[in-house]
């Protein structure tokens, strides 16, 4: 198990790879590489075994969630990934939203590295940026350049913390 403090080295430079990388050579990436080299690494780093506790492309609906995090067997978190060139949208979080909906699950998070949005799962999905979830700073979205300013929100989304389940706080 990872500690929060290696962790934000960890999530540093990760973050600091990603933003060598012009916006033109980001964007050519496809999702399933952002997928592989930064949000599998990001929730690695937040103490997720994503081998173990990620099932991938589980299919709800008409559509593929493209992470539900686990701990044992309870569904924690559904993850929805997109390329860097997609903007996070309120058309994208419905679509993260729906899949935890429709499972039962508490939390949702978009993702395209490039920010991270999260999102209460289990209310009225009309209105989805009424579902993001709010703490102190105001609604849950943090852009990459600051995760380690913000490493403790982004640390509300380790496996700890759903261990903890400290993000029920919010």
């Amino acid at each position: 198990m990872i500690d929060k403090e290696n962790a934000k080295i960890k999530v540093k430079k990760l973050v600091d790879e990603f933003l060598t990388y012009s916006k033109e050579e980001i964007n050519k990436k496809s999702e399933t590489q952002i997928q592989s080299e930064f949000i599998d690494p990001l929730f690695e780093t937040l103490g997720w075994d994503m081998r173990k506790d990620a099932e991938r492309e589980e299919r709800i609906l008409k559509g593929r969630a493209d992470y539900i995090l686990r701990i044992g067997n309870q569904d924690k978190l559904v993850i929805e990934a997109k390329k860097t060139s997609v903007n996070l949208s309120e058309e994208e979080g419905r679509q993260a939203v729906s899949y935890a909906h429709h499972k039962n699950i508490k939390f949702a998070v978009l993702t395209n590295f490039k920010q991270v949005r999260v999102y209460h799962a289990l209310s009225n999905i009309k209105n989805i940026d009424k579902n993001l979830l709010k703490d102190n700073i105001g609604n849950f979205w943090i852009n990459c350049e600051d995760f380690i300013k913000e490493f403790d929100r982004l640390w509300l989304l380790s496996k700890e913390s759903f261990e903890k389940e400290e993000i029920n706080k919010l």
